[in-house]
């Protein structure tokens, strides 16, 4: 499977049913692909730039993805066809996004030093822009029971914010080097961090660091298993590695 013009792709998603995959690239689009026959699906989803993280929303029918022109834009995966307007409010590129828990809200982050909730199904902003990181926001994460939004990138702090509020309420800090990742435990009870310095830091509520994982370089990106009772790390060390986080990591 290959971008009509063998651009390099950026980012790739399933959709949670396993009949389609997307992929976006250097070439300002999105493609969708038959994942049985190899095959894509209609027209390419042309008008972004450097595209990043896909998503797709609570009713896999749709897809996110965010843009260097500094909007994140829903697509139809049926059609084909962006749906509404772009999110627009960034003022540089956007990196990152995710879903809310109930599927209601959007978070995105970029270059601004922002991060910013939508309404997913309306596009309209809520709330004011989380403002507080001194350099680009690269990741964020909520909470599994939809409360909290951990953010993270090149200052370093992981930061908590109050969904309802929008206001910060905690900084993490440990790391050495630019966070590209963040996850929270399947149960809440633990925040996970993946940074440059090639650490990753399993936090409690309290910001205290109760696990650390090393890898030789830098780890870009994490995941709980769905149980919790794993998580797995990867980076610049061409390694996977799972850690069992049900026992002591001093």
């Amino acid at each position: 499977m290959r971008h009509s013009s063998r651009a390099s792709v950026r980012a790739v998603a399933f959709h949670p049913g396993g009949h389609l995959l997307a992929t976006a690239g250097w070439d300002d689009t999105t493609q969708l692909w038959d994942t049985s026959a190899g095959r894509p699906v209609g027209a390419s989803l042309p008008g972004h730039t450097d595209t990043a993280p896909l998503r797709p929303d609570s009713d896999h029918t749709r897809l996110w993805d965010t843009s260097a022109k500094r909007t994140a834009r829903l697509w139809d995966t049926t059609t084909g066809r962006p749906v509404g307007v772009p999110l627009t409010g960034h003022t540089e590129p956007v990196h990152t996004l995710a879903f809310h828990p109930d599927g209601h809200l959007l978070a995105t982050a970029g270059e601004d030093d922002t991060a910013r909730l939508w309404d997913a199904i309306t596009g309209k902003p809520v709330g004011t822009p989380l403002a507080g990181h001194i350099r680009s926001v690269h990741t964020v994460a909520f909470h599994p029971d939809g409360h909290l939004l951990a953010t993270a990138g090149w200052d370093y702090g992981v930061r908590l914010w109050e969904v309802s509020t929008c206001r910060l309420i905690a900084l993490f800090t440990g790391h050495t080097d630019t966070v590209w990742s963040a996850a929270f435990h399947p149960a809440g009870h633990y925040l996970a961090t993946a940074s440059e310095d090639g650490t990753v830091r399993l936090w409690d509520a309290a910001g205290q660091t109760v696990a650390l994982f090393n890898h030789p370089k830098p780890v870009h990106t994490l995941a709980f298993h769905p149980d919790g009772h794993l998580l797995a790390t990867a980076g610049h060390d061409s390694a996977t590695r799972l850690w069992d986080i049900s026992a002591p990591h001093p």
